[in-house]
C-alpha cells in the first residue's frame, strides 16, 4: 500500500494506493463496501472519501456496494453506481466494465452517458475511444460477488454456488 507491503488489518484511508502483485491479490471492505483487487492490479483511493470513490488504474478490481452513490473512474470511463456489484479491468487503452447487478451511469471518455440496470451480468462492455461495445463475462464469478458481500454483511443476489464465466 502506497508503495510498502500491507498486512492483514491495515487501515485503507483517502488517497491510498493498493497495488497487488504478479502472484498476489488482495480483499478488503471499507464501511459497507467490499473489494477483490486482483493480480497486477492499482487502485487509487480518491482523497474526497475512501469509500466513496476509488479509480482502477491497472488490472482487475470486483466490487459489491451497500447503498448509496459511489463514483468510479479509469482512464477511459467515468462510473456512477448505487448499490451495485461490478468488475473493472483497467488497460493501457480501454475499460472493461460489467455491472454485475445494479444501475449505472457509465460516461465514457469523450462519448455519450449510458444508463442501465442489470440483475445478473446481462451487458459487460469494452469502453474504448469513447464508444462501448459489447463483452462477454470475464475475470470474475458468481462464487467472488457472493463471499465479497458476506464480508460486508450481507446476502448476495445470486443463489448460492454461483455461476463460473
Amino acid at each position: 500500500m502506497n508503495g510498502k507491503p500491507a498486512q492483514e488489518g491495515t487501515p485503507i484511508r483517502r488517497g491510498d494506493t493498493i497495488s497487488t502483485g504478479q502472484n498476489s491479490d488482495a480483499i478488503y471492505v471499507l464501511g459497507n463496501n467490499a473489494f477483490f483487487q486482483k493480480a497486477d492490479s492499482r487502485v487509487d483511493f480518491g482523497k474526497s472519501s475512501a469509500a466513496t470513490f476509488l479509480r482502477v488504474l491497472a488490472g482487475g478490481l470486483l466490487s459489491v456496494f451497500g447503498r448509496g452513490n459511489r463514483q468510479l473512474a479509469t482512464s477511459a470511463a467515468t462510473i456512477g453506481i448505487r448499490g451495485t456489484g461490478c468488475y473493472i479491468q483497467a488497460e493501457e487503452r480501454r475499460s472493461y466494465f460489467c455491472l454485475c447487478y445494479g444501475a449505472v451511469v457509465l460516461q465514457p471518455e469523450n462519448g455519450q452517458t449510458v444508463r442501465y440496470k442489470t440483475t445478473h451480468h446481462e451487458r459487460p462492455l469494452w469502453i474504448e475511444n469513447g464508444a462501448t461495445s459489447p463483452a462477454s463475462v470475464v475475470n470474475h464469478t458468481d462464487a467472488e460477488i457472493i463471499m465479497l458481500e458476506e464480508f460486508a454483511g450481507r446476502s448476495s443476489p445470486f443463489p448460492p454456488g454461483g455461476s463460473t464465466y
